[in-house]
């Protein structure tokens, strides 16, 4: 960013230009209205009382100065801070004269891919002001909904901008958790106060907690490709300025900068706020069948550029992915230049799994690169692409943005943007972005301290889909194991591209159970407790499902949180924590929900990861267990009483080769054991990949749990059934008599995979 401290706000050709501007206006007289002063407020809608939820206030002073502030439930989140605008003519930043306003409310319905939430309707209050210096016209558009505050300016008439004069003012004991602002956005986060900061230019995304309780995080949304990005530099005794990427800004009449979104609440409501999303245009896609989220092997920091040149690597990884049940495998930086990426293709393909590929931006800089490098990639089967190195927010580096986006779409190519800008709400416009970097994530080997990672939730996770590559037991780290596995629920992402080598994943297999489970697309997001400093713990619900991610910054302790979030009832909560030598471990509690958790943690900044699962009521006699889908019985085939006879479906019958005992092993799993036989219903050779055969077969070594269950409440008098031992379910794959049971991985919605007992 050209400005990085206030003492360097403007380039010398700008200044020049603004004290012509300024010369000019001068000798004019300042509008009659613009002496007297004058405020108006914006509110959500069904807001209460004279100061009841989410307001923003505008006013003018007696200079024609404006100011925007904006308060929750009669609490102060942002100080009045200028709005403004500079163009090549025009200087908004005083003498303004209100021209008019005009209201109207809306109520939002729509869906995403990824992110917090699949489902959402937001309600807001959407007013345009105008205002006007010497005749020529500045619109300011502000946005209130319960989550807070979004604004943008409008030009009427074509101008240049060439800077961006809106100011966030906060006192200054207001803690602030921030990052110094870098092109990548890959510099560390960390916690001091808006006095303290020193100047310079910060993040967006950066969160501000104020002694009254407000919390209030900072960042842009809906880049049309038509304006730079950029950052906030710190501006005065207390406040910050937004500072742009690109000196000089053509705008054509009508023309818009991207919202400037101010997330207000309490930090679990700013930490849950979809604003940034609830701000941009709706979907410009119209086929989403394509846009496929899913977790992909990531295997650079397995061999790096030398690794990904390798086919038999490539091969290796693609049948490790497979036997995870993962949907792709990504081959990075280092394939080019090879011939073999067609035959990858279509060996991935043949065992369910998709390939895709790294790419510079450099080779996609034209529109002629982009058709011909997608073309090729379509050709080959690729599912999509990580497009890297960005490295810039200027005027021209978003206008490519918004083609490449368009273009990948059209070609029906995912996107993993790395080196890029921060989310800015634009996987809502383009659903096949599933998620982007701008973090230092883990593939900065021993370079991240634990206070980065315990503030960067609540900060660049907070604004979308993140490209954090947990899982890197194998590199330097400054939290534990377990932490890692917390990651991929403390961040969401529509991608998830864990960073271990396959002998570290295989050396702890309690990882490759929880990555057989955890999802990547979530119905509702909580941040259930913690800070910035002490480290976060955040639940997120897929289905009826809940998952949940801790950590504790620090000497080893313990953390408690109530699970409130779960409603009602009796819940099993499988637990991955640390143990005292550092191994991971896992455990199971059954639960009531709305009792509070206490889970030590035996290492320094140690945290758990936790699996929420509603129990189901188990029958104390043999009972036939149906299959939704078919309708047919869980049966041993034949009546077969041998030691490795199949498991199949079959018409229900009085045959007690139909029916099976459910004993309870007291923490929430079962033993299936068949009436006839006395044998119970197992995985066979303890198989953990999708696709391997239930059979029946003498209960055995209790150290390998292929032979336990889970009832898993599916809801409506339906459940699943979870093997212990893999993480999959309990799967039919047609109708048909006799089709064999099998595990494989969770389906929402699918009734092959959904029993009921009768």
């Amino acid at each position: 960013m050209p400005r990085p401290t206030p003492s360097h706000r403007w380039t010398a050709g700008a200044v020049a230009v603004l004290l012509s501007v300024l010369a000019v206006g001068a000798g004019e007289a300042a509008p009659a209205s613009a002496a007297s002063t004058a405020s108006w407020e914006v509110s959500q809608p069904g807001a209460s009382g004279i100061c009841g939820g989410t307001r923003a206030t505008l006013a003018l002073d007696g200079n024609g100065r404006l100011t925007l502030a904006a308060s929750r439930d009669c609490t102060p989140a942002l100080d009045p801070g200028q709005l403004a605008l500079r163009t090549t003519t025009t200087d908004f930043t005083q003498q303004l004269e209100f021209v008019g306003r005009s209201d109207r409310s809306i109520v939002d319905n729509y869906t995403m891919l990824s992110g917090k939430s699949r489902e959402r309707s937001r309600a807001a209050t959407i007013s345009t002001f105008t205002f006007a210096r010497g005749g020529v016209q500045l619109s300011v558009v502000v946005r209130v909904s319960q989550s807070g505050v979004a604004f943008r300016y409008v030009l009427p008439a074509a101008g240049t901008v060439i800077d961006d004069a809106t100011e966030f003012q906060f006192p200054a004991d207001t803690l602030i958790t921030t990052a110094a602002y870098a092109g990548p956005h890959e510099t560390p986060w960390s916690t001091t106060t808006v006095g303290a900061l020193s100047a310079g230019s910060y993040e967006f995304g950066s969160l501000l907690r104020r002694t009254n309780g407000m919390a209030v995080q900072i960042s842009e949304g809906d880049p049309d490709g038509t304006f730079s990005g950029g950052g906030l530099n710190r501006w005065g005794a207390s406040g910050f300025e937004i500072g742009l990427a690109t000196a000089s800004i053509p705008v054509a009449a009508g023309g818009m900068t991207p919202w400037r979104v101010v997330s207000v609440g309490t930090p679990s409501a700013v930490f849950q706020s979809t604003l940034v999303d609830d701000v941009a245009r709706p979907s410009r896609i119209s086929d989403i069948s394509w846009i496929r989220p899913g977790v992909s092997a990531w295997n650079w920091l397995d061999g790096y550029e030398s690794g990904q040149a390798s086919l038999s690597q490539q091969k290796a990884w693609v049948d490790y992915a497979s036997s995870q049940g993962w949907a792709y495998s990504l081959v990075d930086g280092g394939w080019k230049g090879q011939t073999w990426v067609p035959e990858l293709v279509d060996y991935a393909a043949q065992r369910n799994v998709g390939i895709l590929l790294w790419v510079h931006s450099a080779d996609l800089e034209t529109a002629a690169q982009r058709e011909a490098t997608f073309t090729r990639f379509r050709d080959w089967g690729v599912k999509g692409v990580k497009i890297d190195f960005m490295d810039s927010d200027s005027l021209n580096r978003y206008a490519w943005y918004e083609s490449t986006l368009a273009d990948t779409a059209r070609f029906r190519l995912m996107v993993d943007f790395h080196g890029s800008r921060l989310p800015q709400g634009s996987s809502r416009t383009w659903p096949h972005l599933l998620t982007s970097e701008a973090i230092r994530g883990g593939e900065f080997l021993g370079d991240r301290t634990i206070t980065h990672v315990a503030a960067s939730p609540f900060t660049r996770g907070a604004l979308g889909g993140t490209d954090y590559t947990p899982l890197g037991f194998q590199n330097g780290k400054p939290n534990s194991d377990a932490v890692e596995l917390a990651a991929t629920v403390l961040f969401d992402t529509g991608l998830l591209l864990p960073a271990g080598t396959r002998s570290a994943y295989q050396a702890r297999p309690i990882s490759e159970w929880w990555m057989r489970s955890v999802p990547v697309v979530w119905d509702e997001t909580r941040l259930v407790g913690g800070t910035p400093e002490t480290g976060g713990v955040v639940a997120r619900r897929s289905n009826e499902r809940w998952y949940l991610g801790a950590m504790k910054v620090g000497a080893p302790g313990t953390i408690s949180y109530s699970t409130s979030f779960l409603g009602t009832g009796p819940w099993l909560a499988e637990i991955v924590d640390d143990a005292p030598n550092g191994t991971l471990r896992r455990t199971t509690q059954l639960i009531t929900a709305g009792s509070t958790l206490s889970i030590p943690t035996a290492v320094a900044n140690g945290g758990h990861a936790v699996r929420f699962t509603r129990a189901v009521s188990v029958p104390t006699s043999a009972i036939r267990i149906r299959v939704q889908q078919s309708g047919l019985a869980v049966n041993v085939a034949f009546a077969g009483t041998a030691n490795g006879d199949a498991i199949v479906q079959w018409p229900a019958s009085g045959d007690t080769n139909n029916y099976f005992s459910l004993l309870p092993l007291g923490d929430g799993y079962v033993r299936i054991v068949a009436q006839h036989s006395g044998r119970d219903v197992v995985i066979l050779d303890a198989g953990a990949s999708p696709g391997a055969k239930a059979i029946q077969h003498d209960y055995g070594n209790p150290a390998v749990t292929n032979d336990e269950w889970l009832l898993e409440d599916a809801g409506a008098g339906r459940f699943r059934i979870l093997n212990r031992h893999s993480g999959l379910y309990l799967t039919v794959t047609d109708s048909e008599w006799g089709t064999p049971l099998r595990q494989m991985p969770y389906r929402s919605g699918d009734t092959l995979q959904m029993f009921w007992f009768g």
